[in-house]
């Protein structure tokens, strides 16, 4: 799985492909603040959205294919003080 977000980039380590996979692994990424505000408000205003990527490979990676992607609007945390939130690919 790779995350995108404002040019940034993360990738999670490899899971085993399966019907309901369990990526347990936790990102730290820099969100981009609007200019002119800070702390919530702020963030509530940018328009950047987190990508969610997944794709399977073979074990040496030389084979990838795209198994399915979603645009994730994260400011729906920070709207319902959610400590979660679960999407579906």
């Amino acid at each position: 799985m790779e995350l995108l977000v404002g040019g940034r980039r993360a990738r999670s380590t490899r899971v085993l492909a399966c019907a309901e996979p369990l990526f347990a692994q936790s990102f730290l990424l820099e969100l981009p603040v609007a200019i002119g505000g800070e702390g919530v408000a702020a963030l509530l205003r940018c328009e950047e959205r987190l990508n969610i990527i997944v794709v399977r490979s073979d074990e040496n990676g030389s084979d990838t294919s795209l198994v399915g992607t979603h645009v994730l609007d994260w400011r729906r945390a920070l709207q319902t003080y959610a400590t979660a939130i679960y999407i579906y690919i």
